[in-house]
């Protein structure tokens, strides 16, 4: 048995089973697991030998670190998170423990969503398609600079990440994509519409055909969304997702706190 308290690494069958049984919680860990390792860390913590939590370091954003805690609110993790800038998943069990090591820090509350046992979905939009490799310009354009998704579809391609768009005759105007394909669960990121035809279900319809496809393979559509987005939490919601739990999104620029 291996002893208690903190230890570097994960157990990766143990991640396995826990990802099976909460995908909307593990699915990230362990994608990036198998997928990542050379940009992924993992900081385990064992109580009577069994994982309670773990650190998830994301390293793959130029900006800052991205870590994800999953589990217990346990303070011995908090000297392990990282200075700033950082940003920091934290479970609502946690947040008053990072809160109040972290001070001053916003966060703002993210649900996470499953679409598992929700009945089946309707016919696919007219004007909705997988994206292929010949499409890999459009993206750029689709996504306002100033979004946070911007960088992110600068770099996707296609070929490698699934992608759908919605089209308003050859003008793409709405996509998202599957940011990791499980063979048990797919995350959808990455939702957006152009301005200018928000309000007219393109979010909704790019979200569904993602989840047709996940499901088509025998995998649970899962996803994160922020509280405050109102008409992104309609959207979903019409969709058949339910908010399997909440996270808080902490992100902190600059210079680490002392």
């Amino acid at each position: 048995m291996a002893p208690d308290g903190l230890r570097p690494g994960i157990d990766a069958r143990w991640l396995e089973q826990a990802a099976r049984a909460a995908p909307a919680e593990h699915a990230y860990a362990l994608w990036d697991l198998v997928q990542a390792p050379d940009r992924t860390r993992f900081v385990s913590l064992l109580r009577g030998g069994v994982p309670r939590a773990y650190l998830l370091f994301w390293h793959g954003n130029p900006a800052s670190v991205i870590v994800h805690w999953v589990g217990d609110a346990d303070p011995e993790l908090l000297a392990s998170l990282p200075p700033a800038p950082c940003i920091l998943l934290v479970p609502e069990r946690a947040v008053d423990l990072v809160r109040a090591a972290r001070p001053g820090v916003p966060a703002a509350p993210t649900r996470m969503m499953s679409r598992a046992g929700a009945p089946p979905l309707p016919p696919e939009s007219t004007g909705v398609r997988r994206l292929t490799g010949r499409d890999r310009g459009l993206l750029p354009g689709v996504v306002e600079a100033g979004s946070p998704f911007h960088a992110g579809y600068r770099r996707l391609d296609p070929e490698i990440e699934p992608v759908w768009g919605a089209f308003d005759g050859e003008r793409l105007v709405g996509v998202a994509h599957a940011s990791v394909t499980l063979p048990f669960a797919w995350v959808i990121a990455g939702v957006y519409t152009r301005p200018e035809y928000r309000g007219r279900g393109v979010a909704q319809a790019v979200t569904a055909a993602v989840c047709r496809a996940a499901e088509a393979r025998g995998a649970v559509a899962t996803l994160f969304v922020r509280e405050e987005n109102a008409p992104a939490l309609r959207a979903y919601e019409k969709l058949g997702f339910a908010t399997v739990g909440r996270k808080f999104w902490f992100e902190q620029p600059g210079t680490a706190v002392a």
